[in-house]
C-alpha cells in the first residue's frame, strides 16, 4: 500500500474505508431502531401529520368518553333507577355534552402538543441521518477518486515502462 492510505483496505477492485463502514453502520442502526418511527416525518408535512393524529385521537377520545359514561351509568344505576321520575333529562344532556367538550378539548390539546414535539424531534433525527448519508457519499466519492487516480498513475507508469524498457516490471538494481 502507498503511504497515506493506511485507513484503506484493498479488496479486489474496490477499497473499504473504516470511517465509511462506521458511518454506514450508524445508518443501518438508525434504520432498524428509529427509522420506522421517523418514517411519517418524511411522508407528511407537519400540519398533515398533526391533523392525522388529532383525527385518530378524536375518534379514540369519543369512544373512550362514551365507554366511561356507560361505566359511570352502570356504577350509579341504583341511584338512577330510584330517581328516574325526578331527573331532568335536558340538564343531564347539557351537562354530558359540556363534559364531552371539555374532555375532548383537553385530550386534543394534549395530542397536539405531544405530536408537535414528536414531529420536531423526528425531523431533527432525519436531518442528522441525511448528514451522515452525505458524509458516506462524500467518503465514497473521495475513495473512488483517490483509487482511480492511483490506478491511472499505475497504468501510466506501466505504459511508460513498456514504451521505454519493453517490460512492465522495474529493473532491479544490481
Amino acid at each position: 500500500m502507498k503511504e497515506g492510505l493506511t485507513a484503506y483496505i484493498r479488496l479486489g477492485d474496490g477499497m473499504l474505508n473504516q470511517e465509511r463502514v462506521c458511518e454506514m453502520t450508524r445508518l443501518a442502526i438508525f434504520d432498524q431502531k428509529e427509522g420506522v418511527e421517523c418514517r411519517p416525518m418524511i411522508q407528511y408535512f407537519r400540519k398533515d401529520y398533526i391533523a392525522r393524529e388529532m383525527l385518530k385521537s378524536f375518534i379514540t377520545g369519543t369512544v373512550a368518553f362514551f365507554v366511561f359514561a356507560a361505566i359511570f351509568c352502570l356504577y350509579h344505576m341504583e341511584e338512577l333507577i330510584q330517581q328516574i321520575n325526578s331527573l331532568d333529562i335536558r340538564q343531564i344532556t347539557v351537562r354530558g355534552i359540556l363534559y364531552y367538550i371539555a374532555c375532548m378539548a383537553v385530550y386534543l390539546l394534549a395530542t397536539y402538543i405531544v405530536y408537535h414535539i414528536r414531529y420536531t424531534k423526528g425531523r431533527q433525527k432525519i436531518k442528522k441521518y441525511y448528514i451522515h448519508l452525505k458524509k458516506v457519499n462524500r467518503i465514497r466519492r473521495f475513495i473512488f477518486i483517490r483509487w482511480k487516480s492511483l490506478v491511472c498513475r499505475q497504468k501510466t507508469v506501466w505504459w511508460w515502462r513498456i514504451l521505454h524498457t519493453g517490460s512492465r516490471r522495474q529493473k532491479q538494481p544490481v
